[in-house]
């Protein structure tokens, strides 16, 4: 970048250096281009690729790429408008997943969000800086000063009013980034993410001697982080000890076979063979977002092989759910199983939460504080209550397995395996749902609120039993969950469906995430969808790219459409039902409202 800046501006000749400017600029802007299938750079949501994904660790790439359209600023050479406001999303969607801080420290993104670093290499690498510079070259192409809208982020983002013209947005609420996958869900002090790969997007890349236990980083992951340094969120948070210390067995919220060694972790159990974290057959995963609720879906079959076999199959698989509102996050799994010619020490589990280190509260479980060297067995079948040292609670409902709490001082490699020997002792709090050996279709349900107490977690238990949420439907296919308060029912549907009872949508053609919501009256509907399955075909220049579907909807009641897209067309009603067909593309969104006839 810097060479062919330099030698435009430096070209002695005067046309030939107003033409080099002119492809230069023309260059900054084309690089700015949405990029179909798993090429590079930015996504029509937000997200930055390398390496055929989603990779936030290489996306410092931003940095320079604003340093020199930034000094362009002010010229008849700025780039386009339609390339700043790609950008400028691209920066936006990257805050939007990461921590807020008052300067560039402790700005941080998910482990499974990490690439090959996870808990060393997710701090956010675009400065404070460049953000105030990318607010002036907006304001530049925009012809406004500054761009009133970019800066209102920056001001919830930094904590400041440094921006007093713009105001502050207040950026609570869910986000999807179905080229990714994953949802984001922020609220107050911590960021919720989830995240599950696909066959086109791994959720764990492992490289010589780096990453070398990450196969389950990504495994519909579920995890809180909070505000401060990491730590905080009882992730490890000395860069020099290279995460030694974390149990790589359990990502929280992930639902994976437990290895009984390490060296059983490891791609064809040694420190170098390369692996990336594929699902074997399943493309659905991703989210569904509605402002300041939404959810999350994957239904995963696990990869084993990276060009030839580098694990001992354990065929796991899953499907799994999460619904965000008011700061609850309710998760949802069926069709847990694995099964193969491995040992019958391997038990498979979904991983609740753990935290390395001393924090800010005690680890309550069920009105009691284990003690170090605790290992509990909370019986099956009954409610349980687990704080986190964090602030985590997690509400288990009577409807599931056996839960292992563990409170120990525990040993383990750092990431760059074995070879290297580094350990590192520490103090750790942890549980998980116990599947067992080799299960077939188990399933779970339990609710996760951060940022409370132990008196607090079972007042909200309470709220949960009493009129918050209703679990509508569990099955392998289906996951729907309403609302209360508002009357949303969300849906993830696995596989297409039909006689569903439970709101207004009768049926659907084809898998997809949706959530509707009637006003009072019941004359009026508000329907959310999207496919978050990208319909990969393969493609000679960018390995893949996704194709659009058609999906077709039977509403209860006669419908007629209030506003929606173009590519929305309602059929007369008959029979008392309203058939609607809808354009779905690119993991993107789509928000109908309805009347009533």
């Amino acid at each position: 970048m810097q060479h062919l800046f330099v030698c435009a501006i430096h070209n002695p000749d005067n046309q030939q250096a107003v033409a080099d400017l002119k492809a230069f600029s023309h260059f900054l802007s084309g690089c700015a281009q949405y990029v179909p299938g798993g090429g590079d750079v930015l996504k029509p949501d937000g997200t930055g690729f390398h390496h055929n994904t989603h990779y936030n660790g290489y996306m410092y790439s931003y940095r320079t790429w604003v340093q020199y359209i930034g000094r362009l600023k002010g010229t008849t050479y700025r780039i386009t408008e339609t390339a700043y406001n790609h950008v400028a999303q691209a920066v936006v969607a990257t805050y939007l997943m990461a921590t807020r801080s008052t300067s560039d420290d402790n700005r941080h993104f998910a482990a499974s969000l990490g690439g090959r670093h996870p808990y060393t290499g997710t701090q956010v690498s675009f400065t404070q800086a460049l953000f105030d510079e990318l607010i002036a070259i907006g304001g530049d192409i925009l012809g406004t000063g500054i761009d009133r809208e970019l800066a209102a982020c920056y001001n919830y983002f930094f904590k400041t009013d440094k921006y007093k013209e713009a105001g502050v947005c207040n950026l609570d609420g869910f986000y999807s980034f179905n080229y990714s996958p994953a949802g984001v869900y922020r609220y107050g002090d911590w960021v919720a993410t989830m995240r599950c790969p696909t066959t086109r997007f791994w959720g764990g890349e492992l490289y010589s001697r780096q990453n070398r236990f990450g196969r389950y980083q990504s495994h519909g992951t579920l995890e809180i982080v909070y505000e401060g340094n990491l730590a905080r969120s009882g992730y490890p948070s000395d860069p020099s000890q290279l995460a030694a210390g974390w149990d790589w067995n359990m990502p929280c919220g992930s639902t994976t076979v437990h290895y009984p060694t390490w060296k059983d972790l490891l791609p064809n159990g040694n420190d170098t063979d390369r692996f990336d974290q594929y699902a074997l057959t399943t493309n659905f995963s991703g989210a569904l977002s509605w402002g300041d609720c939404g959810m999350f879906a994957a239904a995963f079959d696990q990869g084993d092989s990276w060009g030839n076999r580098r694990y001992t199959p354990t065929n796991l698989t899953f499907c799994k759910s999460v619904f965000a509102f008011d700061g609850i996050l309710v998760s949802l799994g069926t069709g847990i199983s694995a099964i193969g010619d491995y040992p019958d020490t391997w038990q498979t589990a979904t991983n609740l939460f753990q935290h390395i280190g001393k924090g800010d509260l005690p680890f309550t479980v069920d009105d009691t504080e284990p003690a170090q060297g605790d290992t509990l067995r909370l019986a099956a079948n009954r409610k349980h209550y687990l704080l986190t040292p964090a602030g985590t609670g997690y509400y288990l409902p009577a409807a599931n397995e056996a839960v292992e709490v563990i409170h120990n001082m525990q040993s383990t490699p750092s990431l760059k395996g074995l070879e290297a020997n580094i350990f590192r002792n520490v103090l750790a709090a942890k549980a998980f749902i116990d599947h067992g050996v080799k299960p077939q279709n188990k399933r779970y349900a339990f609710y996760v609120i951060p940022g409370t107490t132990a008196e607090g977690l079972k007042q909200t238990a309470r709220r949960i039993d009493k009129d918050l949420f209703r679990i509508l439907a569990q099955e392998d296919s289906l996951h729907v969950l309403q609302h209360r308060p508002t009357g949303t029912v969300a849906y993830a549907l696995f596989a297409p469906s039909d006689n569903l009872t439970y709101g207004k949508l009768r049926s659907a053609d084809t898998a997809l995430l949706a959530m509707e919501r009637c006003d009072a009256s019941g004359q009026e509907l508000d329907l959310v969808l999207c496919c978050p399955d990208l319909r990969p075909v393969p493609d000679k220049t960018y390995r893949w790219r996704s194709s659009a579907t058609y999906a077709t909807l039977v509403l209860d009641g006669q419908w007629k459409l209030k506003t929606g897209t173009h590519q929305t067309a309602i059929l007369e009603p008959a029979d008392g039902k309203t058939r609607v067909t809808v354009w779905l593309s690119e993991g993107t969104s789509v928000h109908l409202k309805l009347d009533v006839r």
